[in-house]
């Protein structure tokens, strides 16, 4: 009966370290998952952030040529 007793309770073990591994693999997936949309949400709002600055800064070039060409002219 102790062999039984043994052999059942190393199974128990064998069976929650399985589980455990598991637990700990989605963990592991759930972070890894985590940290690629905040990588992904910073370049978004990085690239969202320099297409915004570009084109203001277009649009002040513009603007100032325009008012460079204008006075030019008139000279």
């Amino acid at each position: 009966m102790v062999t039984n007793v043994k052999s059942l309770l190393e199974t128990v073990k064998t069976v929650e370290d399985e589980a455990a591994r598991g637990t700990r693999a989605l963990e592991s997936s759930i972070d890894a998952i985590g940290h690629e949309i905040r990588v992904n949400i910073s370049m978004f709002l990085l690239l969202s952030n320099t297409e915004y600055i570009l084109n203001a800064a277009c649009f002040e070039l513009k603007y100032r040529f325009k008012y460079i060409f204008n006075f030019v002219s008139h000279v």
